[in-house]
This record gives structure tokens, C-alpha cells and sequence, in this order.
């Protein structure tokens, strides 16, 4: 983004419940945050050290206000029975946001919620769609954990988009090249799938390959170390097979 809270976000980011803010904070500073993505989370990361932070990388986010949270309102942007938009800095005095943000109050029946997000353009994140991005945060959470249920993930390896992507494609391709050999998935080595797929695309761009799972599977390339090799069973030594005889 050229300026805190102007651009559109282009992808979302989601945080996991048991990702604590300090392990969040370190993505941060280690350059994960990727600008033009959005973050949604939950009160737990509530911190205006954070939220500046993520601005300064270019992150737009979505979170819960805190009620006891000191609000100092630059611009009303909407004002209505149903909605309140408004521009404002966070905290007072020493404790505070050196940026600005929008603070959206939406109200469900007799009840007020409370947002506050980096993104200052109405234009670009609607207050509505705050308020309905932030509802539906635990489906996107749901969504990762069905993907890496149904791959069997037991973890994702890297936050950025391409990384994901990289890593449920080559799990996808460690489940075809163990049918394509008919070989059980245990005998296959998902680490050398993904690996792999830098030699594949070498070969795609020599015109020697095109299809990832033939590529794969061809006896020529097992030499990539996909298919693990079996281990030879310990054998017995001489001295105690003749013990046992002499036991017998």
C-alpha cells in the first residue's frame, strides 16, 4: 500500500486460536506479513504496538474494538440509527496508535458491535463488510483445518499464499504418484514430493516433462528420492542363533 489504510486488500490472512500474539508479533518482524493481504483476529491480539506495526508492513486488519479503549474521532464518516463509521485515534497520552483507523459500530437488533480496522476508505471495505468479514472469521479458519484434514497436513509449512498453494498441490501429488505406482502412501516421501517439484519444473521448461505425476513415477527418476527405500530388517547375529540352538 502507498499510504496506511488506502490500498485494497488482494488476499486474506488467517490466524489459528492457539497462535499466541508474540509467535503472531515474530511473523511480523521476520517480513511474513505480505502488504495487500488483510488480517482478521480476535481481541487477544489487541495491542496498538501491533496494529501500528502491521501498517508500517503495508498489512490492512480487522479486529473487535475493546470497550475501555479511549477514542478520539478525527471524522464521522456515517452516522445513522443502524450504523457509525468513523475515523479516530487509538488510547491517549503515551499509549497510543500513531495511526489512524476506522472505528465501525454496526447494530444487530438491540445490540451495538464494535470494529476497528487499518483500511480508512469506506469506499474500499465497506463498514457491512467489516462487520460480516469479522463473523465469518471462524469459517476461514474452518476451511484451512478441512484442507489440511482431508490432505492429512498436520501442519501448514509456510504462511505466504504461494507457499500454501505449493504445499496442498505437492500433497495432493504424493496421494497420485502412490496410486500411480500402487504403492502404499508410507512408502512415498511427501518432503521429496514437494522438493521435487523444482526438478519438475526445470524439466517442464526443457520440454521433458509435462505431467507431474508421470514425471514422478518414471523409474528414470527415482533418483529424487520419492519412493523411501525399504529397510532391511536387523538380521540375527551368529552367536545367538547358535545360543538359541544350543538352548533348544
Amino acid at each position: 500500500m502507498d499510504t496506511p489504510g488506502a490500498g485494497v486488500p488482494t488476499s486474506l490472512e488467517q490466524t489459528f486460536p492457539e497462535l499466541s500474539r508474540r509467535n503472531l508479533q515474530a511473523r511480523v518482524d521476520g517480513s511474513i506479513a505480505q502488504p495487500g493481504t488483510l488480517w482478521v483476529f480476535d481481541r487477544g491480539f489487541y495491542d496498538f504496538t501491533f496494529f501500528d506495526d502491521l501498517i508500517d508492513q503495508g498489512v490492512a486488519w480487522i479486529t473487535r474494538l475493546k470497550s475501555n479503549t479511549v477514542v478520539t474521532v478525527q471524522q464521522v464518516l456515517i452516522q445513522t440509527a443502524e450504523v457509525r463509521d468513523r475515523i479516530v485515534l487509538l488510547g491517549e497520552a503515551q499509549a497510543r496508535c500513531r495511526h489512524a483507523v476506522r472505528v465501525i459500530e454496526v447494530r444487530f437488533g438491540q445490540t451495538w458491535y464494535r470494529y476497528v480496522t487499518s483500511v480508512l476508505d469506506p469506499a474500499l471495505l465497506p463498514a457491512n463488510v467489516v462487520a460480516d468479514v469479522y463473523r465469518r472469521r471462524w469459517r476461514i479458519e474452518e476451511a484451512f483445518l478441512i484442507v489440511k484434514r482431508l490432505l492429512h497436513l498436520s501442519y501448514l509449512w509456510i504462511g505466504s499464499v504461494n507457499g500454501v498453494l505449493l504445499q496442498i498441490w505437492s500433497t495432493w501429488l504424493f496421494f497420485a504418484v502412490a496410486e500411480e505406482l500402487m504403492l502404499p502412501f508410507d512408502r512415498i516421501s511427501l518432503e521429496m514430493v514437494f522438493r521435487g517439484l523444482y526438478h519438475f519444473t526445470q524439466a517442464d521448461h526443457r520440454g521433458q516433462a509435462t505431467e507431474p505425476v508421470k514425471y514422478f513415477a518414471a523409474p528414470e527418476n527415482q533418483d529424487l528420492g520419492v519412493v523411501k527405500r525399504l529397510r532391511k530388517k536387523p538380521g540375527v547375529p551368529p552367536a545367538q542363533r547358535v545360543s538359541g540352538l544350543v538352548g533348544a
